[in-house]
């Protein structure tokens, strides 16, 4: 099911302008190298997902795709492209992808395939499935999962194959009435199928205005699906939950893109999950068992504003460019150490007679840097205007950030060395 803000999602909700909750001083850190990508590569400025193969046996592999569906294969020790095609020709429209090896990569596509490119663009079937054979009982009841969802941060919380097993985040959060629900579903439903969506939706809609707490409470975050043969076997595993934190906020009320989430991979493929409106950090081990939760708060986030379900379509437009957010999580295995992004509140501007308001590449935003144990050792404080902080990567060299404009029409992320002797020097 298709929630209407999720539509909206990352191109409003990311970045804004100054904030007002700022510690007296602030700590920055200057890039000690940059990688430029192929100059022969012609990509828009958002990607849909950024995803490293590296190992001592290879040779580390950039996998990337940008909005336009263009798919490139990079080697990151000197930048040259061996494989770049537009997806969308081939596969039509994806909704995701997930590299498995250097030579290895499957595309999800918007009706529920699974294509596997391998080999100097061989594609052949990996697996099909329809949504609704997706159908989990849990918690003794029986609910609906959304996976591949289009408008999901699959850049920041990807889907993930680790041993035959298929790892899908889950769409959270409450639902559309039934009117929002139609106009965010396809086309080409019969009236019949439009109608029972709508009783539907509308049934959901009300538990959720009713009852938002438990409504939330029965959601998971994660679906662990088994692979045989290469093709679906069944879900054997569910696991992840709305942070507790979000559970004081009354029964009418939520928190804008409050159910969005970053994931990240730690020691021994545990899950690290983090929510963009949660200081809470979650460990989960492949099994789904929950190994610890920690508080680690940014420096510049002190608090979140909720709304109410009757104030979404008044004051959601204004929230997503105000309200401060957390964005992705990444582990760092050459050091050790866990990154986090924190973007600043900021005021509302809106000029209507010259057309003005905040945009998504004006707003301030923070490095979090943690040890192992998720203690903060630093925050890095970012100016606008000057990089995209939902397309980054961990690599030996450090970690690379995309300037947010091309130079000389080339693509260029900034490497940052976050280390524990760079800490020191500060």
């Amino acid at each position: 099911m298709k929630y209407f803000f999720y539509f909206l999602f990352l191109i409003g909700s990311l970045y804004s302008c100054s904030p007002t909750e700022t510690p007296s001083e602030k700590t920055t850190i200057e890039p000690i190298d940059h990688f430029t990508l192929d100059s022969t590569l012609h990509l828009d400025d958002r990607f849909k997902s950024i995803q490293l193969i590296d190992s001592p046996e290879q040779t580390p592999i950039l996998h990337l795709m940008d909005n336009a569906q263009t798919y490139c294969r990079i080697n990151l020790n000197n930048g040259k492209t061996d494989t770049s095609f537009n997806t969308q020709k081939l596969l039509g429209k994806l909704k995701a992808f997930t590299a498995i090896t250097n030579d290895s990569v499957v595309f999800f596509t918007q009706d529920n395939r699974g294509i596997l490119w391998s080999n100097n663009n061989i594609l052949k079937p990996f697996f099909e499935f329809n949504i609704s054979d997706f159908i989990a009982y849990t918690k003794g009841k029986q609910i609906q999962i959304t996976p591949f969802v289009e408008s999901s941060p699959t850049i920041l919380d990807p889907i993930r194959v680790i041993n035959h097993h298929l790892y899908i985040p889950n769409q959270l959060g409450p639902p559309p009435n039934g009117e929002n629900a139609l106009r965010l579903n396809d086309n080409t439903l019969s009236d019949e199928l439009k109608r029972q969506e709508k009783i539907r939706t509308d049934r959901e809609y009300n538990r959720a205005t009713n009852d938002l707490a438990n409504y939330i409470n029965d959601q998971i975050a994660y679906f662990d699906v088994l692979l045989v043969n290469d093709s679906v076997q069944q879900i054997v595993n569910d696991f992840g939950n709305i942070p507790e934190s979000y559970f004081g906020m009354g029964q009418e009320t939520y928190l804008p893109l409050g159910y969005w989430k970053s994931s990240t991979l730690g020691p021994n493929n545990s899950f690290v999950v983090a929510y963009f409106k949660a200081h809470e950090i979650t460990v989960y081990n492949t099994e789904g068992t929950k190994q610890k939760e920690v508080h680690v708060p940014s420096r510049y986030i002190k608090s979140f504003s909720t709304l109410k379900l009757a104030e979404f379509q008044e004051k959601f437009q204004e929230r997503i460019v105000t309200e401060p957010i957390y964005g992705g999580i990444y582990f760092d295995p050459y050091r050790n150490l866990y990154y986090r992004v924190a973007v600043h509140r900021q005021p509302f501007y809106k000029d209507e007679a010259r057309g003005l308001k905040n945009t998504e590449k004006d707003r301030n935003w923070s490095l979090m840097v943690m040890n192992a144990d998720f203690e903060l050792l630093e925050e890095y404080s970012f100016p606008p205007n000057t990089y995209m902080w939902t397309s980054m990567f961990v690599g030996s060299k450090g970690l690379y950030i995309k300037r947010l404009k091309a130079t000389d029409n080339c693509t260029v992320f900034d490497i940052f060395d976050l280390s524990p002797e760079t800490h020191a020097q500060h």
